[in-house]
């Protein structure tokens, strides 16, 4: 009487077997000929390596229809057999398409015959077809996420695909895959705005966590025309406003456009809640200065005025306290810089000037000759456009 081990011991036999004659028929169709020159599979495999010459001998394209023919007749089921024939002997592009597409019926994860439909859907124009052959080929594996994304990506340039892509990828479950691929360098951030613009556009505006990030690094990287056509993505309403958070009340902002605390530097930086009202705290053990806070404005050419409240915090010495604004460009905001050494309301006018589309918007604590305890809070900011 068979045990439960040796029962077991049988099955993962048979399965080893099965496994390593898997392998011959993948790879070396010829070998697994002499063995059963009837299989099918092989025959198809056979005609396949005929086809594209991965054996290493010449294309024989006449062989390959035989091969296909032959495995055929025994199995009439394989699609690999019949996309042999539609892509190497027929001309006629109407019967290559109705035999791939027998070809997808029979299988729908034969990636050969989803790519050669690809080409050829494509050649014709037909985005449709191409985006769902697409996004099956990409719902079988992630493997070939390195083949499929860059040429997905060079065929968003064309306003017909971008739409349609926008249209299929929120219910894509290969979204977020993209989205890495696009973002680590598939596309500027130019191109990387305009594929999530179209997506806002049909209402579907998905993983604003990516969007978010792409705006703070575009930004980092000084590309603020990018960087602020992201941030308008995630936060329509905030990318509107002259100043967002101006009582520093707000978390889990998007950097730096809305406020960018220091952190790490010389300066320790926090945010202190009074009551209902809320303000920036400055402090260093030594004396140290520098930057506290910075947010990216996008103000239009014209008049302005800013305003905030300073003052000194309990235990430590007072210390100037600064409000800067420069273009991003390098164009120089003519006589603005506010600065203040005691508690005081702060307020001054500037003029934005044309050719400065960004600004760096900065509030700096003064430095401490004599390397004392030094701190300051400021709050209470205000931006407004006044009438020329």
């Amino acid at each position: 009487m068979l045990t439960l081990w040796t029962v077991l011991l049988l099955c993962v036999t048979v399965l080893v077997v099965k496994t390593q004659l898997a392998g011959i028929l993948s790879s070396s169709p010829d070998l697994a000929l002499r063995f059963a020159p009837n299989h099918a599979e092989s025959l198809a495999r056979l005609a396949v390596t005929r086809q594209s010459g991965a054996d290493g001998r010449r294309l024989d394209l006449q062989g390959a229809q035989e091969a296909a023919l032959a495995a055929l007749r025994r199995d009439p089921l394989v699609p690999s057999a019949w996309r042999v024939l539609s892509t190497s002997v027929l001309r006629d592009p109407a019967q290559v398409e109705q035999r791939l597409e027998f070809a997808e019926t029979l299988s729908r994860r034969d990636i050969p015959t989803q790519l050669a439909l690809i080409e050829h859907t494509s050649l014709k124009g037909d985005v449709a077809a191409t985006l769902r052959r697409y996004d099956t080929v990409m719902r079988v594996s992630p493997a070939y996420d390195q083949i499929m994304f860059p040429a997905l990506t060079n065929a968003l340039n064309n306003p017909i695909v971008l739409r349609a892509v926008a249209k299929r990828l929120p219910e894509a479950p290969w979204r977020r895959r993209f989205f890495s691929y696009l973002v680590e360098g598939g596309a500027n951030y130019s191109q990387q705005a305009t594929v999530f613009q179209a997506l806002a556009t049909q209402g579907r505006l998905l993983d604003s966590d990516i969007v978010a990030l792409q705006a703070s690094r575009a930004a980092a990287e000084g590309q603020f025309d990018a960087a602020l056509a992201l941030y308008r993505l995630v936060n329509p309403a905030g990318a509107a406003m002259l100043l967002r958070n101006p009582d520093f009340s707000q978390q889990n902002s998007v950097a730096p456009f809305d406020w960018e605390l220091e952190a790490g530097g010389f300066v320790n930086v926090g945010v202190t809640g009074l009551g209902e009202d809320t303000r920036l705290e400055m402090a260093s053990v030594r004396g140290d200065g520098g930057q506290a806070a910075r947010q990216l404005l996008q103000l239009a050419p014209g008049r302005y005025r800013i305003s905030a409240r300073i003052g000194p915090i309990e235990g430590y010495d007072e210390v100037s306290v600064s409000i800067a604004l420069a273009c991003t460009n390098g164009l120089e905001i003519s006589g603005f810089e506010l600065k203040a050494d005691r508690a005081q309301d702060l307020g001054g006018a500037f003029r934005v000037p044309g050719g400065c589309p960004a600004q760096w918007l900065a509030i700096r604590m003064g430095q401490d000759s004599n390397a004392g305890r030094i701190a300051a809070w400021i709050s209470e900011f205000s931006l407004v456009r006044e009438t020329d």
